[in-house]
């Protein structure tokens, strides 16, 4: 059975890539489709060509249509997106007699805002005798499950197999420098620090998000003074809390992070020593100003 994950579609968005995953999410609904509706016509249209509004169609023995707008959106719902929503229910409408229902689905969960653009789209168009409906992520998701399509579109055993692999990659030189235990640091070495930090964020969002590990980099980052081309600690006070911090939280969550064990005693220790030392550690810490 599949990994169960938190947010799956951003995480496919996050490992895939939104192009990529934007035609395997029109495939995804037209299965859903067929079978939901098994005594239907489901057609997936190729849109490379135009599409006249459409991504899904389900014609009924009675010849009544339903069109499904597939739009991978899992971010907010901008002026941008939501004219191209209006624009391809205006497209489909216009060029296919006999619409009965137009569906929206985007795998994303509407905010207020966004939840009363919607209701507002609805009872704008409510004159031309169509049924509106929206799925959203938890719809698409029950739907998955309940079709047994879950397993097929997330199924991976370690979906951040190759970000940790990554990370590892880009911290090991700073955790060697770290470890050295020299006072001074090779710039080389520890300058790509923000862009290492930035790359953890972007993970951390989906499975690292307990980890103290993205607010150490930026406070090393934020704070290590430039020397002659070297980085290193401005006062012996500030230098052996640095050390310490490295040496008892940095490290050890590095390698805990690279074994993924969970250990919830170890994660609160350092979150205490963090949350408890920013603001002595950071009116110490001096810029090279």
């Amino acid at each position: 059975m599949a990994k169960r994950v938190e947010e799956p579609f951003k995480l496919l968005e996050f490992i895939e890539g939104v192009e990529k995953w934007r035609k395997s999410f029109e495939k995804m609904c037209s299965e859903i489709l067929h079978c939901r509706y098994k005594k239907h016509t489901v057609t997936r249209i190729d849109g490379s060509g135009g599409d006249d509004g459409i991504d899904v169609i389900v014609i009924t023995p009675k010849n009544k249509k339903y069109i499904y707008q597939c739009k991978f959106y899992t971010g907010r719902l901008g002026s941008a997106q939501r004219k191209k929503i209006t624009d391809s229910f205006l497209t489909a409408y216009k060029k296919n007699k006999g619409l009965k229902k137009w569906i929206l689905v985007v795998p994303k969960t509407l905010d207020i805002n966004e939840f009363r653009w919607w209701n507002g789209f609805c009872e704008k168009h409510s004159d031309k005798e169509i049924q509106f409906k929206l799925w959203h992520e938890d719809a698409l998701l029950n739907l998955l499950h309940k079709y047994k399509l879950y397993d097929h579109y997330f199924q991976f055993k370690d979906p951040f197999k190759k970000s940790r692999k990554t990370f590892e990659m880009s911290f090991r030189p700073i955790i060697s420098e770290f470890e050295s235990g020299k006072d001074y640091f090779q710039i080389s070495e520890l300058e790509t620090m923000k862009i290492v930090s930035a790359e953890w964020k972007a993970s951390s969002y989906l499975e690292f998000r307990n980890s103290s590990i993205a607010y150490m980099l930026d406070n090393f980052s934020s704070n290590l003074c430039f020397v002659t081309g070297l980085i290193q600690r401005a006062e012996p006070l500030v230098q052996a809390e640095f050390k310490f911090l490295i040496k008892h939280y940095f490290i050890p969550e590095y390698y805990r992070l690279c074994r993924q064990r969970n250990n919830e005693k170890d994660e609160k220790n350092i979150e205490f020593y963090i949350n408890n030392n920013a603001e002595t550690l950071r009116d110490k810490l001096l810029d090279d100003e």
